[in-house]
């Protein structure tokens, strides 16, 4: 800048400027000058600005902790949180249960959770899907407890507050370690081969069936039931015993079951018989297929107390207690009310529910639109925790009840498709992809999935080891 200066007003014979010397040429040089100075005065704040070092801004402090435990969030299998001074790990989905008194937490050492992360509630239930369907969009989380679910290793870290999820939900990987329920038949004794033990982690062996008096039937298929509980058992599989369905002899049990818990005395009398059968047998719980108890009629009372009943003498012996429950909607979504049968006080008492989402009015019988229905009906309107569900495949088509076995027999490229020409008659069932598709959406969403039934799938392209790929 100086040597500009010095240009536009030294440029006379003897470093004068001379009037008769000045020039438009002049001013262009000496307004250049001044705005190149203008601009120097205005950067030199700067630079020096730079020399002064900028007090770096102070860090947060560190999370102290595990959060407080809190009554209204939902936890998952993972969690930590701090309650009354000590430390508790989550072991299963729970709500509402206290830290202190629940089989749902596991009090643990403060060392044991310094290098793991902290739960942190969330301010939004996340659903994930693969395909959103506008029939399973999420609500808000259910504020009823959860009890006596056993661990699962769910890898979910985080809680979920009961607030009402963002519109645009995010995908989720799919986690392992979910349910993976087969039901086998007493009638069929010959293909217990076909239940893949390192796919399964509960076979619900079906039926023991009531009398009118409370009391058992023999069971049937016992050295069936004895081989798949020794098998297994060696192989970290759990065995549960059913109890009803929909018929005896092709007489509806639905009447048996009222008459069986109409008093106290009855269903104390059954409660008994059940547990004697655990023991007998080996069986780690038990599913009772009432089909079904109807919502506002005297069964809805008599459901739930011996629900009530069976899970604490069930419970206090470390076994488990699971309900069969009907889909809860038609395939245009439409609730059923007689799944208001099923209670909260009920849904608290139970590890899970087992789904039947198949056997719909219509075509399809148990398409992927129809089971996410089923999910939302049971998780949103009924308010059933997420990890209390176990969502129902079918193996087997409609019409005819004809085993996915038999229609890859028939045709192997039946696998690649959800229907078939079956003798005339066009078939529907899930193919491979299909059941994929369920699986992860189970596995993103629910607590897994169970099939009806292990004995109807196939030897050659079985679906069972689709689902254990994924849920296991």
């Amino acid at each position: 800048m100086c040597i500009l200066l010095q240009s536009a007003f030294l440029r006379s014979k003897g470093g004068i400027l001379r009037t008769k010397d000045f020039s438009r040429k002049h001013l262009a040089i000496i307004l250049a000058a001044i705005l190149v100075l203008a601009i120097g005065l205005a950067v030199l704040p700067g630079y020096t600005t730079e020399l002064s070092p900028t007090p770096s801004p102070t860090p947060s402090a560190a999370p102290s902790g595990p959060a407080e435990w809190q009554e209204d969030l939902a936890y998952l299998a993972g969690d930590r949180v701090e309650w009354q001074g000590d430390l508790f790990l989550a072991v299963r989905e729970n709500q509402g249960e206290s830290p202190a008194s629940s089989s749902a937490w596991e009090k643990i050492s403060p060392d044991s959770s310094s290098s793991a992360m902290t739960s942190s509630p969330s301010s939004s239930v996340t659903f994930a899907s693969v395909s959103p369907s506008p029939t399973a969009s999420p609500v808000s989380q259910s504020t009823s407890s959860v009890t006596s679910e056993r661990p699962s290793a769910s890898t979910t870290s985080s809680a979920i507050s009961s607030s009402k999820p963002s519109a645009s939900p995010t995908v989720a990987p799919v986690s392992a370690g979910k349910k993976c329920v087969a039901y086998y038949p007493s009638w069929k004794p010959g293909p217990t081969d076909k239940l893949r033990w390192d796919c399964l982690t509960h076979v619900i062996y079906a039926f023991a069936i009531p009398t009118a008096e409370g009391e058992i039937m023999p069971l049937s298929g016992q050295e069936t039931a004895r081989k798949i509980i020794q098998e297994a058992h060696q192989n970290g599989v759990k065995v549960l015993l059913a109890v009803g369905g929909w018929s005896y002899n092709n007489i509806p049990l639905e009447s048996v079951f009222v008459e069986a818990t109409e008093t106290a005395e009855k269903r104390e009398t059954l409660t008994q018989n059940l547990l004697d059968l655990c023991t007998s047998f080996g069986f780690d719980g038990i599913d009772m297929d009432w089909e079904y108890p109807r919502a506002g009629q005297p069964s809805q009372t008599q459901y739930e107390s011996l629900m009530l009943l069976l899970s604490k003498r069930l419970h206090a012996q470390g076994k488990l207690l699971t309900t069969a429950v009907i889909g809860g909607v038609d395939q245009q979504g439409h609730p059923y009310y007689d799944t208001a049968a099923h209670t909260a006080a009920v849904i608290r008492a139970i590890d899970w529910i087992n789904v039947m989402a198949y056997d719909a009015n219509g075509t399809e019988h148990s398409s992927y639109d129809f089971m996410t229905a089923c999910y939302s009906h049971w998780r949103n309107t009924m308010g059933v925790p997420a990890g209390k569900i176990v969502l129902g495949i079918p193996f087997y088509g409609r019409p005819g009840g004809i085993s996915y076995d038999t229609l890859i027999q028939y045709n192997p490229d039946a696998r690649l498709r959800d229907s078939i020409a079956y003798n005339g008659v066009t078939v529907f069932y899930n193919g491979e992809a299909t059941v994929r598709k369920k699986a992860e959406f189970a596995a993103r969403n629910a607590a897994g999935v169970m099939i009806w039934e292990a004995s109807q799938d196939s030897s050659t392209y079985p679906l069972l080891r689709i689902l254990g790929q994924i849920l296991r």
